[in-house]
């Protein structure tokens, strides 16, 4: 499969194996999209321990605001050059979000994983759910299908 998902809102451990299992995945040109499900901090931190260890040299970046996966360059995307953000994240973030903030590794010149510390996922239900720090429904559904079409256009 060209794209795995994982979420999660609590703190994991992942194992060696795990990250081996990871890591034969992703070199065999997969694509994992972290989605902290929630916001969830402790889930986030887990996930950035897991990827040091299947890519210690390997740096999670903001991706660049003219990434395909915000400028829809690939068949049916969509462009995102901005977002909406629920409330109850605004509120418990103590500011307003207006663009995306997807981080990736990039490995051998390749993306390999995207990485959102903020909720995606829950946001493709369509409920407006209180304390949840993430992105609205709309935002998180082209949010989600952009990665989809990149994952499978590769």
């Amino acid at each position: 499969y060209p794209l795995a998902h994982l979420t999660g809102n609590t703190h994991v451990t992942f194992t060696a194996e795990d990250a081996k299992g990871l890591k034969a995945y992703l070199d065999g040109g997969g694509l994992l999209f972290v989605d902290a499900s929630g916001g969830g901090e402790d889930f986030a931190e887990s996930c950035r321990e897991l990827l040091k260890q299947v890519y210690p040299e390997g740096k999670l970046e903001l991706l660049a605001p003219d990434h395909p996966i915000y400028s829809g360059s690939m068949v049916d995307g969509v462009k995102i050059d901005s977002v909406t953000f629920r409330k109850y994240g605004e509120i418990r973030l103590q500011r307003k979000v207006s663009t995306p903030t997807l981080e990736g590794m990039t490995v051998d010149g390749k993306l390999r994983v995207v990485f959102s510390a903020w909720d995606v996922g829950s946001g493709f239900l369509g409920t407006n759910t209180w304390g949840i720090v993430g992105y609205s429904g709309a935002s998180s559904e082209k949010l989600g299908r952009n990665i989809l079409l990149y994952a499978a256009g590769k």
